[in-house]
């Protein structure tokens, strides 16, 4: 075999090695985040307490909330506000209801409605509020808030 010939399978050789490697190191630093995300999921109210406003796994059930003050009529009106129901039975809203951002779009809430997901994302054991939405409000709801969504998928 000439020089040029093995030189060439050598590179080659290496340029596969090297991508393989690279596949291989994601692979496992894939696994590893499954691994560490799924010892760190938080399904109560107390796991978001202790999640000091980081991003965490979250999961519970997603359900449609009527979140009005006043419910006469209709008695229940879903208008695509979220909650997730926790294993402690608290549930955790998706935003402040009244952000524009929290009404969930038909799409999402006819593929997660009623089932088990799991959320990564930024939670509040409380809702936040500015002075200037206080100002204009009539009600406020006292509930554990997502505060940032980056991902939901079933669980």
């Amino acid at each position: 075999m000439s020089n040029l010939r093995i030189f060439f399978l050598v590179i080659i050789f290496t340029v596969l090695l090297n991508s393989n490697s690279f596949k291989l190191e994601q692979n496992l630093s894939n696994k590893i985040e499954d691994i560490i995300m799924n010892e760190n999921i938080i399904t109560t109210l107390k796991g978001i307490e202790e999640s000091e406003e980081k991003i965490i796994y979250l999961e519970g059930i997603y359900l449609q909330k009527d979140v009005r003050y006043n419910r006469e009529d209709p008695k229940t009106l879903y208008e695509g506000h979220i909650v997730i129901l926790l294993e402690d039975e608290n549930i955790v809203f998706f935003y402040p209801p009244f952000h524009k951002i929290a009404v969930r779009s038909s799409k999402e809430i006819k593929k997660f409605e009623n089932k088990k997901v799991l959320l990564k994302c930024r939670a509040l054991p409380f809702m936040p509020l500015t002075l200037e939405e206080i100002k204009d409000m009539i009600a406020h709801i006292e509930a554990p808030c997502i505060t940032e969504l980056i991902s939901i998928e079933l669980k």
